[in-house]
């Protein structure tokens, strides 16, 4: 703080800064102090130096005296560095009278401390002894018993003196700066000796000097142990430790720890393992056996024993060696710990009855190497050791291996396995282990022998041969379908009996040489030429067929040869065969035409006809058919117990007496009944709840007329007994009338475990099945399981299980979960559904053979938890068989192939068999026919590709009853022929017609698939052209033509589905190549066969998606929608893609449960398409494969989208994007003078680029009805994240260019990215005239949110908004669903202009280049470290006249520093505590006089884009009035008043159109009294929600506005209104006026008053000139702005003054503005200056002004409040930025508000700053007149 007394008049000479003695932290003296205390300052007021002499000098010089020092000091000082336990001292005066104060400062090498530090002599006390003791300053370092060090002493002084200061002239008095003499008391030096004892010894502390660890049974590491290691000093160089064990079988975790003089005195860690003193494993060899009793677990290497770990140094460190040092050994204790258990022990290895497999089994449960699933079994069995020493393949080349449980292993033999019975089985060693948490051993050395089965399979033979054959036709007879091979080649043997048995012999000979092929195993395919079978021969042929365990079976089948040609026919499988009721039965009959060789005749043609017929009479159903060799019988159509006959009649049809027939016998056996408890297999229940038992899901499959009857039982679990009640009697459980439902009350049974039984019973069949009853205390939730509607489920690929569960409680149910028990399974359940109530299984995550538990888990509000438990049953894949294609290699359209697949095995009979291939080695597969019955199957395949050698890959699928398949792959080639092109066209046709006429579908599908594979070319990159392009696009279309015929003469299954689609891919893979009906047809097509697969209720698989994606990207590129081949019927196309991508939809979400989604993704289009239950579509999202594309649904969606369905429905969605241009506006297309599409969709009257592909969306039912969903909440709209297709560009910074105008109309260039912009300058538009800055955004392309519109036919945008971008990606927020797509369309340019005034022409003051220092206080007692000036608590506010003093030298009167600017004079008095009082200002400025009249009007603009203000007629005016008046409620025509319209295409501020516009001013002015608004506030909110409405939509003004004009023409170019504003201009009456302004005190004090002295007696008169000096601002402001100019929305435009050079803002808020001058005056409207931009209302100082060459303007808002006189809360501060108000101006129809509050002086440690600013009113001519 000053002094009181005034300061002195500022000196011309600079003043420099004392420096102040150095201080250090308390506790921790420097060891080195480096400069002086600063001197005592005055504690009286400065005084005015006088301008003579105070004292006249002595007649006589005295001689002046030789400076001398005395020291009274031991010759060695002696301390400890053991605080407190031994010091020194010394007592140290000076011998002369010195010129000015002495300080003497003791310094020492850093190990030796004096107290004090320094000492002071004036002249007062100068020849005072004072003592200073020395000690030692402990440190951690060891530097031997004791070390030295020195004191040396050190003289400061200013040495000066004034004459008529002191007693004696200056000359009496000695000079003591940097004295370096003696000691006068011996003469020696000053500087003292002294010997530091050291108390600090080097050396290595260890927390511990043994460890103990421990290695378990097999003999590795088990427990690890761990010591610490520190050092006891702090070394002077780093020090290392190595450590060092002395048997390699116990170790550390680091090889050595290091420690530096940071962490010397930190413990560091070291961890010890140790292992068995062996590196055998397992330790104990000798006891290795296959026989448990004789395993020894112990043995001598798993003693005990002792290691020690040793430690040596390395350091530079004298103290810190191996030979000055040392370290205790830490000693090794190490422990074996013995396994609880053995390890597992093979029990037993047998085959499987199937034979295809062995199951292994053990002694105890297993970690389950290999893991979940099948895994090759090299993982756990040692495959190259057997009894015979076999190859590694003699389980068969594709084996796996899977855990079934804990302690059981399966071998699934793979194809061609070796192993019999005797075979021996080897364990992998040191791979199974026991699942005891303990165990360490492994099996080692374990082998077992393996068994036959219990019960081995027996040979099923199934012939498929036809029972007569024409005169010329051969004979096969083909068994390849039989059964019970155990997966290898049976052995098979024909023999034959005939009608004649002499025309058999040649018959039997065939069958002899047949019987010996195969190293004399036969083969299961015979063919008996046509020449060696007599006519009208009867033969009845029997197989015997036995497996490699000698099991056996044999089988016969009577076959006639007709004398005369005839058809081959046969129907697949065995005679009789089997079906049941609830099967589905497929009979398929194979027919061919029958041969002429040997007949003089020959056929007209290749038609055939079937007729199906069933010859028993007891099936009465439809027997028509779509394929006519295809017979299906729907399930539930044959009855249980019965036998039918059907039979297939096949003829020719130009001659039906050339017939054969074929027929079967159905035996339809029955099928046992299920018993089934509903609620699970095990569920807990309370003792204080009813148990409901029910049996009612019982399942009778061949649902018989008779009753059913039910019995109950219960077994107490825990005890085996039967089950008591409460009361000690047998538990009575109470059935209902039909005992499906039974009862247990509730307090009947006890805690415990029970069974209850259930023994269901339907004529003589019965079953009997249990559940586990757990009870609890209570009454916890119930938790319920459906039962299950199969017996088995598939472990394969898109297989789902909906596990349906429930939970009640007499609470809420806060949680439900669901979990798998019992084993290592994870991601079993599909995200999310876990935690329902209903989960759904993904099936190929569990493993085929085993059976799993699942539980769900229920918490209800009160705490309490239950649960219940299912158990799932997974089925086997058939297995161990394979395939093979002949011949090896032919050639395309005339090579027929044979598949065959044989060995298949397993237990579900009977198997079907489907054959597909691709093309190469890999890709989508096409089938050449559809599951059948039959394992061989001839057909006609394409050809393959040069660059793989021709090769096609051929896979055949085997299923069983339940559909559980399994594949085996073989390869041929197909290699090329060169027809010509009449050749290839003519052969197609030939092939495809005789297919279709002999009633044969696939083969026609496999005749079509060669052909077009031949067109697309023997490569994959380029493709053969045999014909010209027309040509070709003919053949396609021929192609499309006979795949329709095809269609109509197949069954709608998923193989002829996906075959068709392959089709339909091979045909219009080349679009160019494709006419335009021929692409409409194709895709007509693709759609029906979709629909129907949705009808038939097939779905379609992975493989026929794929296609349908291909095929439609190749048909969107297609001339359907080419501009040049634009139709009428394009929009039609467009509509058809969408319901066919809507079907492909339905057909994947075909029988899915909640959760599931199926993805497309193709070339051209990808696709989502999920299930989910109502209630949670919220928050839900969905992606695309291969695509950026995302679509969220907000919260709670069913709701917000008011779906008509009920929360558990299921609702589908669907999101599909179609990556193609076929969306972008193409040139117009006319026809007859009408337009058509230019683009899929239809005309767009939006002149914008789309940017990306085009995305629907659609939620609808599953039976694909579309929701309409429409009228989101904007706040939480659906967003559509979408890729651009083009980047978008995001360097904003490129769009900004900064011009400079100085003239007006000068025209600015401005290279704009996309082109040149102009601007013309107009220095009006700011209110001044002069130069200004033009910020310029040039145009710039920018994305827009766009949706398809289907009744206007168009794209639109409203409701769809952009909410972020990239420069890929877009997100809009859309309040419907529809389709969506990024348009691209250019930004206006737009521009801001920044007026700014001259720079003033003196700087800004800021403070002195030094600090002022305020006089210090008494030095501190501890030295600083180093010298730190002391300025003031912050920079003042300006330079004020402070003391300083010189550097080195203080002086008692300060000396004031030269300032640039003059400042007030000092004060008079010193300042005091603040007052209280505050500083009086006016009351605001009374109100115009009260008025008398109930009118209020408000002024409003409206700008209209596209309208030509020159043109505008009085008519229009008066349109213009009447189109208000229409949308603008409660206002008539007559209201509007004031009507002008004005250019206002070049005078806008924020963004320039660079087009027409115009702005259409007006006034609304009604009367109270007569109209509904009750005041000028609701006839203002009337007015601007009107017009903000039309702001949005303009479209219902400007229509009302041409209905009401007589010409349209100036209306018709208008395209939006863009901006509209609307205030007050006459407000209601006030009844009296406010009150003169007055000077009574305001009501709150200032925030810094002071006693004012003469510099506050100027601020007042300086506050008061502020006062004044606003107010006239204010007027003159007033009478100086243009209506115009103030009122145009979004702009500001003000008059820009300075407030004067000399004024800076302190301090200002939205109450206050604190000013600061440095003289008293009034405002100086005509200064200017730079400012300080980025204050913040706190009031803290700004940074220094910008340079002058870019000043910013600061913006002050003063407002006049007319209406009261209460000081209003403004909104926003009265000094902000300009960059900040952007969007917190005052609305234009707010009131305006006065300036009112204190104008406050701050203290003079502020830093002011300049104030440049607009001082803005809403102008009201009345009002300011009235002012």
């Amino acid at each position: 703080e000053p002094t009181a007394e005034p300061t002195a008049e500022p000196t011309a000479e600079p003043t420099k800064l004392p420096i102040p003695m150095p201080t250090v932290a308390p506790g921790n003296p420097s060891k080195m102090p480096s400069s002086y205390p600063t001197p005592e300052p005055s504690s009286d007021p400065t005084v005015v130096p006088s301008s003579v002499p105070t004292s006249m000098p002595s007649a006589l010089p005295t001689p002046a005296p030789e400076a001398g020092v005395l020291v009274t000091t031991p010759d060695w000082h002696t301390v400890s560095e053991e605080s407190g336990k031994q010091t020194s001292s010394f007592e140290i005066s000076l011998t002369a009278e010195p010129l000015d104060t002495v300080y003497v400062n003791f310094t020492s090498l850093g190990n030796t401390a004096m107290d004090p530090a320094w000492v002071k002599f004036t002249f007062g006390n100068y020849d005072t002894p004072q003592t200073v003791t020395v000690s030692g300053i402990d440190d951690s370092i060891d530097q031997g018993p004791w070390y030295k060090d020195h004191i040396d002493v050190n003289f400061t002084s200013a040495d000066e003196c004034k004459e008529g200061t002191r007693d004696l002239p200056c000359g009496q008095y000695v000079a003591y700066n940097g004295f370096d003499g003696t000691n006068s008391a011996d003469g020696k030096s000053l500087r003292m000796d002294v010997n530091v004892t050291d108390d600090d010894t080097a050396g290595v502390q260890v927390t511990t000097t043994h460890v103990n660890t421990t290695f378990d049974n097999y003999g590795d590491a088990l427990g690890e142990d761990m010591y610490g290691i520190r050092l006891t000093s702090e070394p002077r160089y780093d020090v290392t430790l190595s450590l060092s064990t002395d048997g390699r079988f116990s170790y550390t975790d680091v090889p050595s720890v290091t420690f530096t003089a940071d962490d010397w005195y930190t413990v560091q860690y070291v961890t010890v393992t140790s292992s068995a003193a062996t590196g055998r494993r397992p330790v104990c060899q000798d006891s290795l056996t296959r026989e448990p009793a004789k395993y020894k677990q112990k043995c001598a290497e798993l003693t005990g024993r002792k290691d020690v770990i040793s430690h040596a140094f390395t350091s530079s460190d004298p103290f810190y060696t191996d030979a000055t040092n040392s370290v205790q050994d830490v000693k090794i204790y190490s422990t074996v710990f013995y396994d609880p258990v053995l390890p597992p022990f093979l029990s037993t290895a047998k085959f499987t009855t199937l034979l295809n497999g062995v199951l292994v089994t053990f002694d105890k449960d297993t970690v389950q190497p290999g893991g979940a699933g099948s895994f090759e079994c090299v993982s756990v069995l040692n495959l190259t050791v057997t009894k015979k020493t076999l190859g590694t393949d003699w389980i068969g080349d594709g084996a796996l291996c899977s855990w079934l449980s804990a302690s059981s292993l399966k071998v699934t033999f793979g194809m061609g396995p070796t192993v019999i019975p005797d075979d021996i089985l080897h364990l992998k060693d040191g791979v199974v282990q026991s699942s005891n948490a303990y165990a360490s051993l492994f099996a080692m050395n374990q082998s077992i022998t393996i068994l036959g089965p219990d019960k081995p399979t027996v040979p099923t033979v199934t012939f498929n041969a036809p029972q007569a054959i024409g005169v010329c036709d051969d004979l096969t007879l083909d068994a390849s379908a039989s059964q019970g091979s155990g997966g290898r080649d049976m052995t098979f043997n024909y023999t034959v009996k005939c009608s004649n048995a002499d025309a058999c012999a040649n018959v039997t000979a065939v069958l002899d040489e047949a019987n010996k092929v195969n190293g004399g195993t036969g083969t299961h395919t015979v063919t008996i030429p046509a020449s060696v079978i007599s006519k009208g021969l009867k033969m009845e042929f029997k197989l015997t067929a036995s497996n490699f365990l000698g099991e056996m079976t044999s089988r016969t089948t009577s076959v006639e040869k007709l004398g005369y040609p005839a058809p081959n026919v046969a129907i697949q499988g065995g005679n009789p065969r089997e079906t049941t009721y609830s099967e589905e039965l497929v009979l398929r009959a194979d027919a061919s035409l029958p041969e002429m060789k040997c007949v003089a005749d020959s056929l007209s043609n290749a038609k055939m006809t079937y007729v199906w017929t069933e010859l028993t009479g007891q099936y009465t159903g439809s027997l028509s058919t779509t394929n006519p060799r295809i017979l299906r019988i729907a399930k539930n159509q044959l009855l249980a117990t019965k036998s039918y006959e059907f039979q297939c009649f096949v003829a020719l049809t130009s001659n039906t007496e050339n017939n054969n027939t074929a027929s079967v016998v159905v035996d339809v056996t029955q099928q046992p009944v299920t018993a089934k408890i509903a609620g699970g297999k095990e569920r807990a229940s309370g003792t204080d709840q009813a148990l409901v038992l029910d049996a009612g899901d019982s399942v009778d499959p061949d649902d018989m007329s008779d009753e059913w009857s039910y019995v109950w039982s219960c077994v107490n679990k825990t005890d085996g007994t039967v089950c008591k009640d409460t009361t000690g009697g047998q538990l009575q459980i109470q059935p209902n009338t039909t005992n499906a439902l039974a009862r247990v009350p509730a307090g009947k049974l006890y805690t415990g475990t029970y069974e209850f039984s259930v023994f269901v019973k339907k004529d003589d069949r019965n079953d009997t099945t249990s559940t586990t009853v757990v009870i609890t205390a209570g009454a916890p939730p119930v938790v319920s399981i459906g039962t299950l509607s199969e017996d088995k489920y598939n472990p394969i690929a898109d297989s789902y299980l909906r596990l349906a569960g429930s939970a009640t409680s007499s609470g809420s149910i806060v949680s439900t979960e669901w979990t798998q028990v019992g084993s290592s399974v994870t991601g079993a359940f599909i995200s999310g559904s876990d935690m329902r109530a209903t989960g759904v299984v993904q099936l190929d995550a569990l493993t085929a053979g085993v059976t799993y538990t699942f539980m769900l888990t229920a918490k209800d509000t009160f705490g309490e938890s239950s649960y219940s438990t299912v158990e799932v049953v997974m089925n086997e894949a058939p297995s161990s068989g394979g395939l093979s294609i002949t011949p090896s290699h032919g050639y395309v359209f005339e090579t027929d192939f044979s598949f065959l697949s044989e060995n298949w095995v397993d237990e579900d009979l009977p198997l079907s068999y489907k054959f597909v291939y691709t093309v190469g080695y890999e890709g989508s597969w096409t089938p050449v026919a559809d599951a059948q019955a039959s394992a061989s199957y001839d057909a006609l395949l394409p050809q393959g590709l040069v660059e793989d050698n021709y090769t096609l890959t051929g896979m055949t699928v085997v299923y069983d009853y339940y559909d559980s398949y399994s594949s085996a792959t073989d390869t041929t080639r197909v290699l090329p022929v060169k027809y010509s092109t009449a050749q290839l066209a003519n052969i197609s046709a030939a092939l495809t017609t005789e297919a279709l006429e002999l009633g044969d579908p696939e083969a026609s599908m496999q005749i079509m698939g060669a052909t077009h594979k031949s067109l697309s070319g023997g490569s994959s990159d380029e493709r053969r052209k045999l014909m010209s392009s027309s040509e070709e696009a003919a053949l396609r279309t021929t192609l499309l033509a006979t795949l329709k015929e095809t269609y109509t003469v197949s069954d709608v299954t998923e193989a002829n589905v996906d075959s068709m689609m392959s089709t339909l891919d091979g045909i219009v893979n080349a679009p160019n190549d494709l006419t335009t009906a021929t692409a409409i047809d194709s895709l007509l097509f693709a759609k029906k066969l979709l629909r129907v697969s949705v009808d038939s209720e097939i779905g379609i698989s992975t493989t026929g998606t794929g296609y349908v994606g291909t095929a439609l990207s190749y048909l969107l590129l297609s001339s359907m929608f080419n501009a040049s081949d634009v139709t009428s019927a394009t929009p039609v196309s467009a509509a058809n893609v969408t319901d066919t991508l809507r079907f492909l939809s339905m057909a994947q979400l075909y029988g899915a449960y909640a959760g599931i989604e199926y993805t497309v993704s193709s070339a051209m289009i990808h696709s989502a398409s999920a299930r989910e239950e109502a209630q949670y579509l919220g928050g839900d999202s969905r992606g695309m494969p291969g695509s950026n594309v995302k679509v969220s649904f907000p919260s709670n969606f069913s709701n917000a989208a008011k779906l008509p369905v009920s929360g558990n429905t299921y609702v589908d969605m669907r999101v599909v994007t179609l990556d193609t241009d076929v969306y972008t506006a193409y040139a117009s297309y006319r026809n007859s003078g009408n337009t058509v599409a230019s683009n899929m969709y239809g005309s767009s009257t939006y002149n914008t680029d789309l940017n990306s592909a085009v995305t629907q969306v659609e939620v609808m039912d599953e039976d694909g009805n579309v929701f309409d969903v429409g009228g989101l909440d904007p706040a939480e709209p659906i967003y559509v994240t979408m890729q651009a297709t083009e980047p978008i560009d995001t360097n904003f910074s490129g769009w900004k260019m900064e011009k400079i105008c100085y003239t007006d109309g000068q025209v600015l260039e401005i290279d704009c990215p996309l082109g040149k912009q102009t601007y013309t300058c107009d220095s009006s538009l700011g209110g001044v005239d002069g130069t200004y800055f033009l910020d310029f955004t040039c145009p710039g392309v920018v994305p827009t949110c766009m949706w398809w519109s289907e009744d206007e036919g168009e794209w639109a945008n409203e409701g769809c908004s952009v909410v972020n971008y990239t420069s890929t990606n877009v997100t809009c927020g859309c309040t419907h669903l529809t389709d969506f797509v990024l348009g691209k369309n250019v930004s206006t340019a737009s521009f801001d202009v920044t007026f700014t005034s001259a720079p003033t022409s003196l700087p800004t003051p800021v403070p002195t280049s030094l600090p002022s220092p305020v006089p210090t206080s008494p030095p501190t007692p501890v030295p600083t470290e180093l010298p730190i000036p002391a300025p003031t608590p912050a920079p003042t506010g300006a330079p004020y006249p402070m003391p300083t003093v010189k550097a080195g030298l203080p002086t008692k009167t300060p000396i004031a520093a030269p300032t640039k600017v003059p400042y007030p004079a000092p004060s008079a008095s010193p300042t005091s505590t603040p007052s209280k009082v505050p500083i009086p200002v006016p009351t605001p400025v009374p109100t115009i006089a009260p008025t008398a009249s109930d009118t209020v009007a408000v002024a409003a603009t409206v700008t209209m884009d596209g309208l030509d203000a020159s043109a505008i007629t009085d008519d229009d005016i008066a349109a213009i009035k009447t189109g208000l008046a229409e949308v603008i409620d409660g206002v008539s025509a007559s209201h509007i008043i004031g009507v002008t319209v004005t250019d206002a295409s070049t005078r806008r501020r924020r963004r320039s159109l660079l087009g027409t516009a115009a702005t259409v001013s007006f006034t609304v002015q009604v009367s109270l009294s007569t109209t509904t608004f009750t005041d000028a506030s609701d006839l203002v909110s009337t007015v601007s929600s009107t017009l903000t409405s039309v702001e949005s939509d303009s479209s219902t003004l400007l229509t009302e506005i041409k209905a009401a004009a007589t010409s349209t023409s100036n209306w018709d170019s208008v395209t939006g209104v863009s901006g509209t504003t609307s205030y007050v201009v006459t407000r209601s009456p006030t009844s009296v006026p406010t009150p003169a302004p007055t000077l009574e005190p305001t009501l709150e004090p200032t925030l810094t008053p002071r006693n004012k002295g003469s510099r506050e007696a100027s601020l007042d008169a300086m506050v008061y000139g502020i006062i004044g000096g606003v107010g006239a601002f204010l007027l003159a402001a007033g009478a100086a702005w243009h209506y115009k100019r103030t009122m145009r929305k979004h702009k500001k435009y003000a008059l820009h003054e300075d407030l004067g050079s000399g004024l800076s803002v302190e301090s200002f808020s939205s109450q206050h503005l604190a000013i600061e001058s440095s003289e008293s005056y009034s405002i100086d409207l005509e200064s200017s200056g730079n400012i300080a931009p980025d204050l913040e209302t706190s009031g803290y100082a700004a940074p220094s002004p910008r340079a002058p060459a870019r000043p910013q303007e600061l913006n002050v808002r003063v407002a006049a409040q007319l209406e009261d006189e209460s000081f209003p809360e403004v909104p926003f501060p009265l000094c902000m930025p300009e960059d900040e108000m952007e969007g917190t101006e005052l609305p234009p129809s707010a009131p305006p508000h006065e300036l009112t509050g204190e104008l406050a002086v701050l203290p003079p440690s502020a830093r002011p700053q300049e104030l440049t600013g607009e001082l803005a009113l809403y102008e009201d001519q009345e009002r300011f007149d009235s002012l």
